[in-house]
């Protein structure tokens, strides 16, 4: 099975395809926000952060010779350890023993502070099989009161 060599989460991945290169800018460890009012989080809706980033991810065959295409995962965990969505794709290793995947997020649901995790999974037979981690925190910004008005 194909194996997941490294990820790393960033606000920007810049590819250039020429030299085979990718570029990743602003890391993404923590996400500072304004802590959203009672009232919002009271009730029971979940709140969408629209805050973009990328998991970029590096595959490297199981043996290199052998040409592979896992269909893999990647899901978002909240800190309440509850699934709040995921992402499925082919990994091409056909023609090479390496491969790169970008996954972009648009956004996620707020489930309160804590880290958020982005597991990377692909799967043998019918289950799946956790090839990486890695994971962001969201952080609430203390004293700073939300103006109405």
């Amino acid at each position: 099975m194909a194996a997941v060599e490294w990820m790393i989460l960033c606000e920007r991945a810049i590819i250039e395809a020429q030299a085979g290169t990718v570029s990743m800018m602003a890391l993404v460890e923590n996400v500072t926000l304004q802590a959203p009012p009672k009232e919002l989080t009271s009730d029971g809706q979940t709140l969408l952060v629209p805050f973009r980033f990328y998991a970029v991810q590096q595959w490297l065959r199981s043996r290199p010779k052998k040409a592979e295409k896992p269909l893999a995962r990647m899901l978002l965990v909240g800190p309440n350890n509850k699934e709040l969505g995921h992402s499925d794709f082919t990994v091409d290793l056909s023609s090479t023993p390496k491969a790169r995947v970008i996954i972009q997020s648009g956004g996620f649901p707020l489930m309160g502070e804590g880290p958020y995790k982005c597991i990377v999974q692909a799967k043998i037979g019918k289950t799946w099989r956790t090839l990486a981690s890695t994971e962001f925190s969201v952080v609430f910004l203390q004293g700073a009161p939300i103006v109405k008005h």
